[in-house]
């Protein structure tokens, strides 16, 4: 099965490439979703504590605080790059580990990438 050709599939800007994420199949979900699950009541704290300002989630400032109180040790982190590498896999199947891990990408990006991801996992509203 393939991916209409007329869809428009969302990206997210990683290592200085643009990926595609397409909706995701169970066997990223799978993997994804748990992790999400745990995450996302964190997200809404911090824009509860105002860390986030909904309306302009571009603010350095904001997006900072936030990696701040999410990423704050290494399984955390570790979790964050399972989520980002899972999705990145569902469109580039031959994508390794390794080649991931050694990706420069900033954990900036990673955390951007989450409401698309989260999107497509179908967790979150488009």
């Amino acid at each position: 099965m393939t991916e209409v050709a007329s869809k428009q599939v969302p990206t997210v800007h990683l290592a200085d490439k643009d990926w595609e994420i397409p909706v995701l199949a169970p066997k990223q979900n799978k993997v994804i979703v748990p992790i999400l699950v745990a995450l996302i009541p964190r997200v809404v704290a911090a824009r509860a504590a105002g860390m986030v300002d909904p309306s302009d989630e571009t603010k350095g400032i904001n997006l900072a605080r936030v990696v701040i109180e999410l990423i704050g040790d290494a399984k955390t982190y570790d979790d964050l790059s399972v989520v980002v590498y899972t999705a990145l896999t569902r469109a580039n199947p031959a994508l390794t580990r390794e080649e991931f891990d050694n990706m420069p990408v900033d954990t900036m990006e990673m955390v951007a990438a989450l409401t698309c991801i989260g999107q497509q996992a179908g967790l979150l509203r488009k």
